[in-house]
């Protein structure tokens, strides 16, 4: 069989040629054995066939038989190994006697060879150059010493079996196809049929494959809804929790916003308020309001509830140097919830100074803002584990800016008091000024007057004189005048100057007399004039 895969690998692929490539190979390895064997037992007997015909028949059918490994067509190699046994034959049937040799028989070997390896249109060929070749050797003569018609037998005989093993050869063939057809048609339906049974198998083991992942899916998807109702169950318990948290702290701030103690009372009552119903609202032991101190850099406690301690009054200031990590996170604005505040990183450094006297293991702190700066810290407590909601987070939020409110309200409350008080003072000063207003109006319309005076005195009684006497000492230096008209003009300078030293002798008189600066006082000179 390995002697097959190795010689047949180009057949493989077509089952009938692989089939008659099989039977090529066992009748070349039985020729190859019929003539070893001649030519091994040609010295011991009287063979008149040359021993080198069984040696090049063998050597040739070997060669042919490698010729099955190379891309050559198996009907070639078939009609190579039927022509070389003719030719071994016909040399053998030459050499041993012409018509009466007893090797000519074997020429109707060659008509089945072409019908088994090729087809039966090749053992027709076949069979014509077999009677070709018996009839040549029959008119080639007879040996010496024949019988006499011996050779019309011999030629009867040979063709006789060479024409009945053709027959029998294309009977053969007929029943053959005519089988193979019947049992191909039988074998296509069986095909067909057996194609059509695995089809279904197959589509059958599909379905069921196919249901069967269906009903793992549906087995799988079962599995996640029922996970995914339990989920949807506790995530409905945990909403209506949360809710009735959410709803409790609500109904808390609108009770806290519409107190009158928030509203209306101190800042002192309003945080102490806010405390208590802070405590009981989130059901913790402490609770208390710090005030941040920018300039000393602390937070000082400013109001607590203890359920403890009902009558415990505000504690240590904290000096926020101390702790660093808890000063950088009440400046983010954010909520500080730690569970256990004794190992929280915002809240571990209050650990030895605050939380461990106190006995306190979880807090939350809300930092409030006023006019965006800190203004100090809510701070929740508790001496057990408590895990803040985010409900408790935001109800904190929400207290830190009422905190926020009220100390702002309390803050405006002061700073209208102070308003009030001086509001009286600055209605005094506004009568006070008024008055200062008045009398300065006085002195401003007095001040005017003698202004005006004044400017009447300098435009009118001081400087006329004073412009004729200047005229006229301009006339005598820059004109030629002389006899009675430079008399004249002297004159009038005289005149001009006397009434200039009367302006300015009574406005002296007036002021060493601190009398008033008027045109009233030149009345009396008008009048003499």
């Amino acid at each position: 069989m390995s002697l097959f895969r190795h010689l047949l690998t180009h057949y493989s692929t077509n089952r009938e040629a692989y089939y008659k490539a099989q039977l090529v190979v066992y009748f070349a390895l039985v020729e190859i054995l019929i003539s070893t064997s001649y030519y091994l037992v040609h010295p011991h007997f009287e063979f008149r066939v040359p021993r080198m015909v069984f040696s090049g028949l063998s050597i040739t059918v070997l060669v042919q038989i490698f010729l099955l490994r190379l891309p050559i067509p198996l009907t070639v190699i078939a009609h190579s190994l039927i022509a070389t046994l003719w030719i071994s034959f016909c040399l053998g049937v030459a050499t041993s006697g012409g018509i009466l040799s007893l090797v000519l028989p074997w020429l109707a070997v060659m008509p089945v060879m072409a019908n088994l390896l090729i087809n039966q249109r090749a053992a027709t060929i076949w069979a014509i150059i077999s009677l070709g070749s018996i009839l040549i050797f029959f008119l080639g003569g007879s040996p010496p010493g024949a019988i006499e018609n011996s050779h019309w037998r011999s030629l009867a005989a040979n063709s006789g079996l060479v024409v009945i093993v053709f027959v029998f050869t294309c009977l053969f063939h007929l029943t053959h196809a005519s089988l193979l057809a019947k049992v191909n048609s039988k074998n296509k339906k069986l095909e067909t049929r057996k194609n059509r049974l695995i089809a279904q198998h197959r589509e059958i083991e599909a379905q069921k494959s196919f249901i069967e992942k269906q009903n793992q899916l549906l087995h799988s998807q079962n599995r996640s809804i029922e996970k995914i109702n339990q989920l949807l169950q506790e995530r409905v318990q945990e909403i209506m929790t949360r809710n009735e948290v959410l709803g409790r702290h609500w109904q808390t701030l609108l009770t806290i916003t519409k107190s009158y103690t928030i509203n209306f009372g101190q800042l002192e009552e309003a945080l102490a308020y806010i405390t208590q119903t802070v405590s009981k609202s989130l059901g913790i032991d402490r609770v208390s309001v710090w005030r941040y101190h920018p300039d000393a850099h602390k937070i000082v406690c400013v109001q607590i509830t203890d359920v403890l301690h009902l009558d415990l009054k505000p504690e240590v200031d904290l000096t926020l140097e101390e702790f660093p990590e808890y000063y950088k996170a009440l400046m983010l604005e954010q909520v500080i919830p730690a569970v256990n505040a004794q190992i929280h990183w915002q809240t571990r450094e209050l650990k030895e100074k605050y939380l461990v006297p106190r006995n306190i293991v979880s807090m939350m702190d809300s930092p409030y803002f006023i006019s965006g700066k800190l203004g100090g810290v809510i701070c929740c407590e508790h001496r057990q584990e408590k895990n803040w909601a985010n409900e408790d987070i935001l109800f904190v939020q929400a207290l830190s800016d009422i905190v926020t409110l009220s100390i702002m309200t309390q803050e405006r409350r002061n700073y209208e008091a102070a308003l009030l008080e001086k509001q009286a003072e600055i209605i005094q000063i506004n009568q006070s000024l008024e008055m200062r207003v008045l009398q300065r109006t006085e002195e401003l319309e007095k001040q005017n007057n003698r202004l005006a005076e004044y400017a009447y005195i300098n435009s009118h009684l001081l400087r006329a004189p004073l412009s004729r006497l200047l005229g006229l000492v301009n006339l005598v230096r820059y004109s030629e005048v002389a006899g009675a008209e430079r008399e004249h003009i002297i004159q009038q300078i005289q005149v001009a100057g006397r009434e200039l030293d009367e302006v300015v002798a009574k406005i002296n008189e007036a002021l060493g007399f601190k009398r008033t600066l008027d045109r009233s006082i030149f009345s009396d000179n008008k009048a003499d004039q």
